[in-house]
Parts: C-alpha cells; sequence; structure tokens
C-alpha cells in the first residue's frame, strides 16, 4: 500500500471520531435523559429478611406489585397486591 493512503485513512477515522465527539457533545443532555432511572420497568420496593435462607420482597413491575417469596430452592410469587 502507498503511505498516501494509509495517511487518508488515518486522518478519515479521526475526521470520524471529531464529528463522534461533537455529536455527543451536543447531545449530552438528550443521552443523559435516556439512561437515567426514571424509567424502571422493574423496581425492588422494600426487602424483608423472615430467616437465614428466606426473604420477602415487595416488587413493583409496570405499576402492579407483587409480594415474593425468596429462599434457597426459588423465588415464589405469594400475592399480587392491588
Amino acid at each position: 500500500m502507498e503511505i498516501g493512503y494509509q495517511i487518508f485513512v488515518v486522518l478519515g477515522f479521526i475526521v470520524v471520531l471529531l464529528i463522534a465527539l461533537y455529536f455527543i457533545k451536543s447531545n449530552s443532555e438528550k443521552i443523559r435523559s435516556f439512561t437515567r432511572d426514571t424509567g424502571k420497568l422493574i423496581e425492588i420496593k422494600e426487602t424483608a429478611k423472615i430467616d437465614v435462607h428466606n426473604r420477602i420482597t415487595l416488587v413493583s413491575v409496570s405499576d402492579q406489585n407483587f409480594l415474593l417469596l425468596t429462599s434457597k430452592n426459588g423465588q415464589n410469587v405469594i400475592q399480587k397486591i392491588e
């Protein structure tokens, strides 16, 4: 390959990186609003320990609340809370 072609490729790559940097800096507030934790679909509201191996957990999924029992054997839905 010619040295001129290699220089052209490197300069093109640098230009692409500078364009990406400009885009990220100019849209950083929009990007930050997409990554905030306000839009969580599943949220653990509270957890209480029953004994060494069992816990009871209140979970919110799409504005519906569920009470879960977590043990060594897995998780079970105890009740859907209205």
